[in-house]
């Protein structure tokens, strides 16, 4: 599936990283591993790993007797993993694939992952169903697929704000990405695994001043180069009349168990 420019930008993921921290209010992290259930000495698969924003908790969280294997499409992305795994180490916990989703079969042992995760990551395979068959192949029985992604509605204020404020046109057509999070993979896990458990995550950012706001558009998909004074100028508007600027992160999130 085409995603987004910034989708698999590093630097532009370190900076909505970096403001999902800052500003969010609730833990992302929180919300995955309790759904996926995480304890010492698992084996996780983690599908879009990036720069390691699961993989390394996971790796503490499964102890010296767990293991993490890594994937990810992008060679920049997996030696930040690398740097960061020598910095805390967990060198030894953490096993980096540099591959794409869709050239993942045959690169696994089957019936040897606890648990797979897949974080805002799904939906760049061109192949979904291939993509599930290996996570069905590669999990032991009893164990746990979690994946989650933009709900279809994410970001339905901030979108408002800028097509009224800024682009003033009409809002877009729900994103395909939303569609696929919301009916395509639910429908495939059903097939594959014979039933899924959907959640809801919803993560409020309140951001406080316009240039943290700017910063954060200046990594996002609806950056647009042309329209900087534009959103500039709208951003300080609002910020004259108000003390912050929410931004609501809303997350599905899809659990099988085989």
């Amino acid at each position: 599936m085409k995603v987004g420019n910034f989708d698999q930008d590093t630097v532009a993921l370190r900076q909505r990283l970096k403001s999902h921290n800052r500003f969010g209010s609730r833990d992302l992290n929180e919300w995955i591993f309790k759904l996926l259930d995480v304890s010492a000495g698992l084996s996780i698969l983690d599908l879009g790993c990036g720069t390691g924003n699961q993989s390394l908790p996971l790796a503490q969280a499964v102890g010296p007797l767990g293991k993490i294997i890594a994937v990810d499409i992008s060679s920049e992305a997996l030696a930040d993993l690398q740097r960061q795994c020598m910095e805390r180490g967990l060198r030894d916990r953490i096993a980096p694939i540099c591959i794409g989703f869709d050239n993942l079969d045959g690169n696994l042992k089957p019936a040897t992952m606890d648990r797979v995760v897949a974080s805002y990551s799904l939906y760049y395979a061109e192949n979904a169903l291939n993509l599930f068959r290996v996570v069905k192949c590669a999990l032991k029985k009893g164990g746990i697929f979690f994946g989650c992604g933009p709900a279809l509605d994410n970001n339905s204020d901030f979108i408002s704000f800028y097509y009224g404020n800024v682009k003033h046109g009409p809002l877009p057509q729900p994103s395909k990405v939303g569609k696929f999070m919301e009916f395509t993979a639910p429908n495939l896990l059903r097939e594959l695994f014979g039933g899924v458990e959907i959640y809801r995550f919803e993560n409020p950012m309140r951001f406080d001043s316009a240039e943290a706001l700017i910063a954060y558009w200046s990594s996002h998909n609806l950056y647009e180069r042309q329209l900087e004074n534009a959103f500039r100028e709208a951003v300080e508007q609002h910020f004259r009349l108000h003390n912050e600027f929410q931004i609501t992160k809303k997350a599905v999130g899809l659990r099988a168990i085989l």
